[in-house]
């Protein structure tokens, strides 16, 4: 039963998405609408003394190809004027794959610019400079780390079933974030994934699947560890598998919507707070199963320390994803989010 709860538990932003779309269709009796494509201009806008102003311009972006600048004041889309940052994002959101007009002021006057809107890079949120050269220089580090681990500990999977064990969880984490270096790497080296279908955008849908399907497995494996080390995998008999339902449902979910576009009417980046809930509460049950089965030598206080940590720090990003960003499938952009934010849950 314990595992049951778990699974369920894991799932309930996911659940509450779902009940909320029962109850709005029973409701109001109409369909749910289509969401697009979210588009992405490539700028974090801000807002400062009543003003529309480009806070951040990403590097290949389109906006960065049209030569907006940070600091440029945006007085109109297409003519007609914008006086909010939320007025202006939600023009952009909506307008993937066609070219706005920007009227804007800088230090050479009034100009017209024409920018692209190309897709919003699903699980991306270039947020500053800082915060976006920090990310990739930490991904990548992280990257090389796991690469070695993995080559390091391969020699020995042939004659230690824990070898092997440990090989497919620092595999599983190698995936997610190797995955998200190479996405991070593309938007730096070509900018955003553009918005027509072809093979740039299915190369980059692939990239993202990839590295997701590392995020997804790697709390499974870890939970798997941490049930083996307290001998309690063995007890759960056939409910075992019950873990595994929501890593396969959010997986297959995910999926969906990166190839199709959307899942009724979720968007790819709809299933970010459900994704992150469900890492959070399974690396805090996984940490907590090894702090309370620690032992010397295979660990000592040392390791109940740091398992009681991060399960700690798990159950407030658990509680922080329900309280601040709520079941909803919301749509992250570069001026509300960083690209750091899922990597607190995520180890």
């Amino acid at each position: 039963m314990l595992a049951l709860a778990l699974a369920a538990l894991s799932l309930l932003p996911l659940a509450s998405l779902g009940l909320t779309w029962a109850e709005y269709v029973r409701d109001v009796g109409l369909p749910l609408a289509d969401t697009p494509p979210l588009g992405s201009d490539g700028v974090r806008w801000t807002e400062a003394e009543g003003a529309v102003v480009a806070g951040y311009v990403l590097p290949r972006s389109a906006a960065a190809a049209a030569r907006v600048a940070a600091g440029d004041t945006l007085r109109a889309i297409d003519y007609r004027e914008v006086a909010a940052v939320e007025e202006a994002e939600r023009q952009i959101d909506r307008a993937t794959g066609a070219v706005l007009t920007y009227t804007l002021d800088g230090p050479g006057g009034a100009r017209d610019a024409l920018v692209r809107v190309d897709r919003y890079p699903t699980f991306l949120y270039p947020f500053s400079a800082t915060l976006w050269t920090a990310s990739a220089w930490g991904f990548a580090l992280v990257a090389l780390l796991h690469l070695l681990a993995y080559l390091t500990i391969s020699p020995l999977a042939s004659r230690s079933e824990r070898a092997r064990r440990a090989r497919r969880l620092i595999g599983a984490a190698l995936v997610w974030v190797g995955g998200n270096f190479a996405r991070i790497l593309w938007v730096v080296l070509f900018g955003p994934p553009p918005a027509a279908s072809g093979l740039e955008a299915a190369a980059f849908d692939a990239l993202t699947l990839v590295a997701l399907a590392g995020w997804i497995a790697y709390p499974a494996l870890l939970l798997d560890q941490g049930l083996r080390l307290r001998g309690v995998k063995r007890l759960l008999g056939p409910w075992r598998w019950v873990l595994a339902v929501p890593g396969a449902v959010l997986g297959a979910g995910v999926a969906w919507a990166v190839v199709a576009g959307q899942l009724g009417p979720l968007p790819p980046d709809g299933f970010a707070v459900p994704i992150l809930f469900y890492v959070c509460v399974m690396v805090a049950a996984a940490t907590g199963l090894v702090a309370s089965g620690a032992r010397p030598p295979t660990g000592g206080r040392w390791s109940v320390v740091g398992s009681v940590s991060v399960c700690v720090l798990a159950i407030v990003g658990a509680v922080l994803v329900l309280t601040r960003l709520g079941p909803g499938p919301g749509r992250p952009r570069p001026s509300r989010r960083g690209s750091s934010s899922a990597s607190s849950c995520s180890r």
